[in-house]
C-alpha cells in the first residue's frame, strides 16, 4: 500500500511538473499572443476610422435662391429672381395633402437657357403643366430639392386653378433703437435682390396716434375785423346785410348776404374828344399842337396832306367812357378837301385793341365845305372803347388835292339796360402775417344767379387776384401779399358790365386760417430711392421731433409696381 501510494505520488509529481510547464509554455505563448492581438486591434481600429474618415461623404451648404412662382394657362411658372443658380439635376417635388403627386427634373422644364450657363439662373423659368395633376382649385405643395448638397431649397403652396400674377414685395426692416437723438440713421428694406430699385416713404405725427391730416399745429383762425375799409376811394356797389354774421370760422345758420346793384340806369350818351397822339405814324403835315385833333379849331391846329399815297398819321386815342353795359359807338371826324373835283379822301383805320393793325371802317373827306363825316362803328364792349383808337391814310385818287382834319370823336351811347355789379372791401387789422402758410378762407352757404365772384387783395396800390368763388362750400385761397397785420381783400362780381342777372351771395365764415409746417400730421411723402442692392438710405428726420412711419415700394422692369401697403412697416421716434 505504502509503495503503492509512493508511487502513485512519484507519478502524480512528475504530472504536475510536466503540467506546470506545460502551463508556463502556454503562459508565455498567451502573452505574446495577447500581446500581438492587442496590437491588431488597435492597427485595425485606426484602419476603420481612416477608413471612415476617408469615405464619410461631402455635403456643400445648401443654395439659396429666390424663386416665384406665377400661374399662366394651366402651367405652373417658376422664376428664379435672385440668389444661387440651382443645377439642372435639382428636383422639384408636387405633393397634395401630403402625398407625392409627381416629381420633375429642373433641366426637362427649363423653358430657357438664356445665360447658357447649363445652370437655372436668374431670370429663367422652369414651365410645366398642372392639368394632369390635379381637377382644379387644390393647393399643391411645391418642394425644390437641390440633389447636389441633398437638402430643401425652398417649399411653398401654390393655389392651381386662379389666374395669378408674379408680385412684388418689399418692406423696411425693423428699426432698432425705437428712439434716437442722433440723425441720420441708416434705414434698410428686405426685398429680391434682382430688382431695379427700392423707394422708402415716410409719414410723420407729434402723438404717434393722429396720422389723418386733422391735426395741425401752430394754428390760428383769424376771423375778418372790418368792412368799412376802402382802399381804392371807389364806393361800394351792391347791398350787403349784417357783417357780423360772416364773423365766424365754423359755419352756422347766420349768414351775411350780398347782393348786386344795378348799375345800368337809363339811356345816356357822350361825346370823347381825341386827348392823344402816339407819333406811330407822322407822314402828314401837322400844324399846332399835339395831339391836333382834339377840338374843332380848324386852322390852329389840324392835319393836313397832299404830297402822295398812302401817307399815313396816328395813332390818335381817346379818353375811358363813363357808361356802362353794351355801348353804340360811332367816330365824327371834322374834315375838308380844297378841290373842287373832291377826289381825293382819307382812309379812316380803327383799333379796338390798343396794340392791333386795326381794320378800315370807311374814308371821309371828299366835300370842299367843313364838316363832320361820321361812321358808325356799331356795338362794343366799355374795354373796347376804352382801347379804342385811329389812324388816317391819304388816297391820292388823281390830283394832289389837300385833305384836312381838324378835330375828331367818338360817340358812346347806352340803351339804359340792366347791369348788375357788387364790390365790397373787408379788412383784417390783426392779422396773423408771420406763419409759413397763409390761406384765406370764406365759406358760402348759398348763391343765387350764375356769376362767380373774384376774390382779390390790395398790394398797396391795387387789387391782385388771389382766385374765383365758383360753388358754394368752403373756397380757400393762398394768402398772397400778408406781410403785415393789416391786410384787405375785396369780392367783386367777375362779369362787370352787360350783366342782366341779379345775383345774391350768402357768406358765413371770412378768416384767415395760418399755421406753421413744423406742425402735422403729414401724409405719405416720398424720401428717395435706391438702385442697387443692398437696399438702404440715410433718414436725416426732415421735419424733426417726432414719430416716423416708413414703408417700401419695390419696382422690377416687366412687373407691376409694389402696392403700397395698408399699414406701416415700422415705426421709430426722433428725441
Amino acid at each position: 500500500m505504502a509503495k503503492n501510494s509512493r508511487k502513485q505520488i512519484e507519478e502524480d509529481v512528475i504530472k504536475i511538473n510536466k503540467k506546470m510547464r506545460s502551463k508556463r509554455t502556454n503562459q508565455a505563448i498567451s502573452e505574446i499572443i495577447g500581446t500581438m492581438l492587442m496590437l491588431g486591434i488597435s492597427v485595425s481600429l485606426f484602419s476603420v476610422i481612416y477608413i471612415s474618415v476617408l469615405t464619410v461623404p461631402y455635403s456643400p451648404p445648401t443654395p439659396s435662391a429666390n424663386i416665384i412662382y406665377q400661374i399662366d394657362d394651366g402651367n405652373i411658372i417658376l422664376s428664379h429672381y435672385g440668389g444661387k443658380a440651382l443645377n439642372l439635376d435639382t428636383k422639384i417635388v408636387m405633393r397634395v395633402d401630403g402625398q407625392p403627386i409627381d416629381s420633375i427634373t429642373v433641366g426637362d422644364y427649363l423653358y430657357n437657357d438664356s445665360s447658357g450657363d447649363g445652370l437655372w439662373s436668374m431670370g429663367e423659368k422652369v414651365v410645366f403643366s398642372y392639368e394632369s395633376l390635379v381637377s382644379g382649385g387644390e393647393q399643391i405643395e411645391v418642394n425644390i430639392l437641390d440633389i447636389g448638397s441633398n437638402s430643401l431649397v425652398m417649399t411653398g403652396e401654390i393655389q392651381v386653378g386662379i389666374e395669378t400674377v408674379l408680385t412684388i414685395s418689399t418692406s423696411v426692416d425693423t428699426i432698432t433703437p425705437y428712439e434716437s437723438s442722433s440723425s441720420p440713421i441708416s434705414i434698410t428694406a428686405t426685398g429680391p435682390l434682382n430688382l431695379d430699385n427700392v423707394t422708402l416713404y415716410y409719414r410723420w405725427s407729434d402723438d404717434n396716434s393722429t396720422w389723418d391730416g386733422t391735426y395741425i399745429a401752430d394754428e390760428n383762425n383769424n376771423t375778418v375785423d372790418s368792412n368799412g375799409c376802402d382802399e381804392d376811394t371807389s364806393p361800394d356797389k351792391g347791398t350787403e346785410t349784417i357783417f357780423a354774421d360772416a364773423q365766424d370760422v365754423i359755419p352756422d345758420s347766420d349768414v351775411m348776404n350780398i347782393q348786386e346793384e344795378n348799375t345800368g340806369g337809363g339811356s345816356s350818351s357822350e361825346w370823347l374828344n381825341c386827348n392823344a397822339f402816339d407819333s406811330t405814324y407822322t407822314d402828314w403835315t401837322e400844324v399846332g399842337s399835339s395831339p391836333y385833333l382834339d377840338a374843332q379849331d380848324q386852322l390852329t391846329n389840324l392835319i393836313t396832306c397832299s404830297s402822295s399815297w398812302w401817307d399815313e398819321e396816328g395813332w390818335f386815342g381817346f379818353p375811358d367812357t363813363s357808361l356802362t353795359g353794351a355801348l353804340n359807338v360811332n367816330i365824327s371826324i371834322y374834315c375838308n378837301n380844297d378841290d373842287d373835283a373832291g377826289n381825293d379822301y382819307a382812309d379812316v383805320i380803327v383799333d379796338y385793341t390798343g396794340s392791333g393793325s386795326g381794320s378800315n371802317v370807311g374814308n371821309i373827306g371828299q366835300h370842299t365845305s367843313w364838316s363832320y363825316d361820321t361812321i358808325d362803328l356799331g356795338t362794343h364792349t366799355v374795354s373796347e372803347v376804352n382801347n379804342l383808337r385811329v389812324f388816317f391814310k391819304y388816297e391820292d385818287v388823281g390830283w394832289d388835292d389837300d385833305v384836312r382834319i381838324d378835330h375828331v370823336r367818338i360817340g358812346v351811347s347806352s340803351s339804359g339796360g340792366d347791369n348788375y355789379e357788387t364790390d365790397f372791401e373787408y379788412q383784417w387789422t390783426t392779422a396773423d402775417y408771420d406763419k409759413e402758410n397763409k390761406e384765406v378762407c370764406i365759406y358760402v352757404d348759398s348763391h343765387t344767379g350764375s356769376e362767380n365772384l373774384n376774390i382779390n387783395y390790395y398790394n398797396g396800390g391795387s387789387w391782385t387776384n388771389l382766385g374765383t368763388i365758383s360753388s358754394v362750400g368752403w373756397n380757400n385761397f393762398t394768402a398772397a401779399g400778408l406781410i403785415s397785420s393789416t391786410y384787405t381783400i375785396q369780392l367783386v362780381g367777375a362779369t362787370e358790365s352787360s350783366d342782366s342777372i341779379q345775383d345774391n351771395w350768402d357768406i358765413d365764415c371770412i378768416y384767415l386760417h395760418t399755421w406753421n409746417s413744423t406742425g402735422g400730421p403729414y401724409g405719405w411723402t416720398k424720401f428717395g430711392t435706391d438702385t442697387s442692392h443692398p437696399w438702404s438710405w440715410s433718414f436725416d428726420f426732415p421735419i424733426g421731433i417726432g414719430y416716423y412711419q416708413f414703408y417700401s415700394i419695390g419696382q422690377k422692369s416687366g412687373l407691376s409696381k409694389e402696392i403700397a401697403p395698408a399699414f406701416s412697416d415700422t415705426v421709430c421716434k426722433k428725441i
